[in-house]
């Protein structure tokens, strides 16, 4: 990109059966642009109530991912981060008085799809990351539609901040080891860094997630209708900016599942700690441009040099505290910026499935305490935290559940 072009914007939406929700998102984000180009890239994980069509007949300008199968939060955010990244990416269609960018995106947002911006957040977010280049993300105010000010911030995980959380001790003493965790002292009005701001608004540096892509081995890519050898099925992915009077694209389907991985796969997504395909979408002909060529399928692996931004083993939860945390462990900060507002009305898609939330946020926290704090001498102390961690999961959610299967 030369270097007096406008930077981009890489909007990401993972939406799970929260089509009113998201109609608002969209037209608050089409009410609310940015002065530089924005692309707004929208992974539907196999929505029934409609939301695909929505976005395709109201939302043109858009671009529209349909999936045939619940990806989760994690592998629908990294399939429109590739095409977000893509070294030639399809020119996204301006929104009104912007200009188109070229080549990849300079930030990329994930954003829920139960949020709404009220004024110029979006702009506000990158002239404030833009002059603090040693900070890799910014996180929002979250603001409930009660007016109040939502805790949207944690520390990382630590034993003593877990162990704080499970006691009450945290709340005892908030500045403490104990409240390391939960931070119950941390002052949302002002600005300042934050270890792991919630990625329902989370603007993220792409110079900074670069390094951070995780080499894979290598799949063969398909052109649309082609087809894979082995035990792959045919994998169809079809993108493109829809146009008025267009169907949504082609569902993708998802490689089989290996048995010998123990991570639960993920049910649907659009949401996060903070997502058959929908009657009609991948019908009938598509009319306009050639589509993107398909890339890899989140859970086959990116192959090698290709752009993940998070780890699958974290399909709901968890995988903006991993990313994160492995931004930090490369010298990058996070700031909290309380003048950056958005709405947010909070867990629409994880309330469909409340039990089976509680179970995978539980797992998630055991992964990303195993991922990170594995090492020999800490095993012992880690295997009696996951009983515990396991025992609050069943007692939150009054029994067992086995987590997603798609």
């Amino acid at each position: 990109m030369p270097v007096n072009s406008p930077r981009m914007l890489s909007v990401l939406i993972v939406n799970w059966n929260t089509k009113e929700m998201l109609r608002a998102c969209l037209a608050s984000l089409r009410a609310h642009p940015p002065r530089e180009p924005m692309e707004v890239i929208v992974v539907d994980n196999a929505s029934t109530d409609g939301s695909a069509d929505m976005v395709a007949q109201e939302f043109p300008e858009f671009k529209l991912i349909a999936s045939d199968k619940n990806l989760g939060f994690a592998e629908g955010n990294n399939l429109a981060y590739r095409h977000a990244t893509a070294p030639e990416p399809l020119p996204p269609t301006p929104l009104p008085s912007q200009g188109a960018g070229e080549g990849g995106s300079d930030w990329i947002l994930t954003l829920n799809p139960d949020t709404e911006l009220v004024d110029d957040s979006l702009q506000k977010a990158i002239d404030i990351l833009s002059a603090n280049p040693d900070h890799a993300a910014l996180g929002a105010r979250q603001i409930s539609p009660d007016g109040s000010t939502q805790c949207s911030v944690r520390g990382f995980p630590s034993f003593l901040g877990i162990l704080g959380d499970i006691t009450g001790l945290s709340k005892k003493f908030p500045r403490s080891a104990f409240g390391s965790y939960r931070l119950p002292a941390f002052d949302y009005d002002q600005e300042q860094d934050a270890p792991q701001p919630m990625a329902t608004f989370l603007l993220l540096r792409r110079e900074a997630l670069a390094p951070l892509s995780c080499a894979a081995p290598a799949v063969e890519e398909r052109g649309v209708g082609g087809r894979g050898s082995g035990n792959d099925v045919g994998n169809e992915i079809s993108i493109k900016p829809q146009a008025p009077g267009t169907s949504p694209l082609t569902p993708l389907q998802d490689k089989p599942l290996d048995p010998g991985d123990r991570t639960p796969p993920p049910q649907f997504a659009g949401a996060h700690s903070s997502s058959p395909a929908p009657t009609g979408v991948g019908a009938g002909e598509e009319t306009g441009p050639e589509p993107l060529p398909p890339a890899p399928l989140p859970s086959q692996g990116a192959g090698e040099g290709e752009a993940t931004l998070f780890d699958p083993q974290f399909p709901i939860f968890f995988n903006e505290v991993d990313l994160l945390y492995r931004l930090k462990q490369k010298g990058w900060r996070t700031l909290y910026a309380p003048n950056v507002k958005i709405l947010h009305h909070g867990g629409e898609s994880t309330k469909q499935v409340k039990k089976s939330m509680i179970w995978e946020s539980h797992r998630s926290l055991v992964r990303f305490l195993r991922k990170h704090y594995g090492t020999l001498w800490q095993a012992p102390l880690l295997g009696l935290l996951t009983l515990i961690i396991y025992a609050g999961a069943w007692i939150r959610a009054k029994g067992y559940h086995r987590g997603f299967r798609t």
